[in-house]
């Protein structure tokens, strides 16, 4: 991939213009093929895990699910916003950390997407709707062992949604539909583009869904890391700073925050190995916090 093209994806995928309403849950249209009623009544989650977006920094996240997995911190709901709901879709379907790791191994810029020029854009998600689809075994959403909502943006109103039912490759590329750069995704008569225009870590959406504790992971770009050369970058710059400030205001409603520190030069999928790496550290580092949020929780049930 040419660095014009890893440049553009990279710093696209973490953009948000600022202006959705963060907390406005449309309510879920039917898939096309899934007329069945809503297989998720209101209940309470114990623990939350909010992944954000950030192109193939996601890949971070495979290293913290390992991390809780093997301190035996399994979460009930989980929720991905942009390329957060990749990875988040495949845990939530009962991959294990190993299947997870083996799955964004094999992964090359090919099974994410096809060039496929239009009036809305440049690339086609069909291969990563395909990989998503055969990661979880050609089951819909609401067959998952875990509850899991892809976070999507409406084109049309700028409202956050929560799509978690149905085709699981379908909702992943709704959510991860980049504006501007990947063709926005019809489900249902609507029209959906990425969640990090809305919620880049969908912290608020897990409270409003009922969760008790929420872990919160964030991959984002930091503004800081950007390298400013043109108008272009200027433009993008502008974006990353609003996606950032969205970031910071759901990160505050966290019960633990894991912040991965990332090599810079992360579009490499060469680099996916040391992404993991990174994921794992930072979790290690956050055991303490969601340890003490778990207990925090524990005894607040014993005392009602």
């Amino acid at each position: 991939m040419d660095r014009t093209r890893r440049q553009w994806l990279a710093r696209a995928s973490a953009v948000t213009l600022g202006a959705a309403p963060i907390l406005a849950l449309a309510p879920m249209p039917a898939l096309p093929t899934d007329a069945r009623p809503d297989p998720h009544p209101a209940r309470r989650y114990r623990l939350a895990l909010a992944l954000s977006g950030g192109c193939t920094r996601a890949f971070a996240h495979v290293g913290v699910i390992k991390v809780l997995e093997a301190e035996g911190i399994a979460p009930d709901l989980v929720l991905g916003s942009s390329a957060g709901s990749i990875v988040g879709a495949l845990c939530a379907a009962g991959l294990k950390a190993a299947q997870l790791e083996a799955a964004t191994r094999s992964l090359s810029w090919d099974l994410f997407q096809e060039f496929k020029l239009s009036r809305f854009g440049f690339y086609s998600l069909e291969p990563l709707r395909a990989f998503v689809n055969r990661e979880t075994g050609g089951r819909a959403i609401e067959r998952f062992p875990t509850r899991f909502a892809a976070v999507a943006t409406d084109l049309q109103t700028g409202t956050l949604v929560l799509l978690d039912r149905g085709e699981p490759g379908l909702t992943v590329q709704a959510a991860s539909s980049v504006p501007g750069i990947v063709h926005p995704t019809r489900i249902g008569g609507r029209t959906y583009i990425d969640g990090s225009i809305a919620s880049p870590v969908p912290v608020r959406a897990a409270r409003a869904l009922g969760a008790g504790i929420v872990v919160a992971v964030d991959v984002s770009f930091p503004p800081a890391e950007a390298q400013i050369r043109d108008a272009l970058d200027v433009v993008m710059q502008a974006f990353t700073i609003a996606n950032a400030n969205l970031t910071r205001a759901e990160l505050a409603d966290a019960d633990a925050v894991i912040a991965p520190r990332l090599p810079p030069d992360d579009m490499n999928l060469a680099n996916t190995p040391a992404l993991i790496a990174a994921g794992e550290r930072a979790a290690r580092e956050a055991l303490p916090a969601i340890r003490a949020a778990l207990a925090r929780r524990a005894r607040m049930n014993r005392d009602v």
